[in-house]
């Protein structure tokens, strides 16, 4: 078993065997991406409206795995996998009630600025008139 710490030339550097392998499941995921657009931008525009919310999902999920660390194991599996992307999106499409939760409080934020906003304009503007 090689140990995780052991360093290898990845393109020139010297990296660990799992910067490696996240290098290439984030090179799959690029490419998974890039796939999916050239698919995209092949179809009519009500189909590309009906897929934005999908281009959008997957383009955050290839942002998110650029930060995640990943053993060595979920990144075998990972290269492994024919499609990560698609499996993501998937899965979150069974949780999506999230999605809505945080849509809500981000409203629920933005009306609270939007009104302390106004009341402060509006003491201004009664300040100022005096």
């Amino acid at each position: 078993m090689e140990d995780k710490n052991t360093m290898h030339l990845y393109k020139g550097n010297a990296v660990t065997i799992e910067q490696v392998l996240q290098q290439k499941v984030q090179e799959k995921l690029v490419n998974e991406y890039n796939k999916f657009i050239d698919g995209l931008k092949k179809e009519k525009p009500e189909v590309i409206i009906e897929r934005a919310y999908e281009k959008v999902c997957k383009q955050e999920m290839t942002y998110c795995f650029e930060k995640k660390s990943l053993s060595a194991s979920e990144c075998k599996a990972l290269l492994k996998n024919p499609n990560i992307l698609e499996e993501c999106y998937d899965e979150w499409l069974k949780s999506d009630g999230n999605f809505n939760e945080m849509l809500e409080y981000s409203i629920d934020n933005a009306v609270e600025h939007i009104e302390n906003d106004y009341k402060r304009d509006i003491k201004q503007k009664n300040k100022d008139a005096r």
